[in-house]
């Protein structure tokens, strides 16, 4: 209830609680870095299990935090969404509310982590006048 009153969750949090809005994000990012999407994405839900084992790590002073991970596997993209603890001054371990990261991992182990804020009022609301601008931009080269 506080997340959806801050304007981080859905009114609906079936497809966060279900691993469905993640996996769409991760097909979306897996067709943009491999040219093609995961047969299949293995997900954990967030349920009451899941909830417990969050407790078990913050107790040993770690947090929990689902990741969506896609990774090429010959010539088959393997990808799962998953519940994977992290220590607090680690990249994923030191988020918080909104706060999303990635990592990519690029031929030649170069790696690369980006981060921001995924959710909110502000953080949707430039999203959406970047896509604006980006349409606006694709319709004018269309049109010269």
């Amino acid at each position: 209830m506080e997340a959806q009153r801050a304007g981080f969750a859905e009114a609906d949090p079936s497809e966060d609680l279900s691993a469905k809005d993640s996996e769409r994000k991760l097909r979306i990012l897996s067709r943009h870095a491999f040219d093609a999407e995961p047969e299949v994405v293995e997900a954990q839900v967030l349920d009451e299990r899941i909830a417990r084992y969050a407790q078990e790590v913050t107790a040993k002073g770690m947090r929990l935090r689902q990741v969506a991970r896609a990774f090429r596997q010959g010539d088959q993209i393997r990808a799962a969404v998953t519940f994977e603890p992290f220590g607090v001054i680690s990249t994923f371990g030191s988020l918080s509310r909104e706060w999303n990261a990635i990592e990519i991992r690029a031929a030649g182990e170069r790696v690369q982590i980006l981060s921001g804020r995924g959710a909110g009022r502000w953080p949707t609301a430039e999203a959406i006048m970047a896509d604006l601008l980006d349409a606006h931009r694709q319709r004018s080269v269309l049109l010269s």
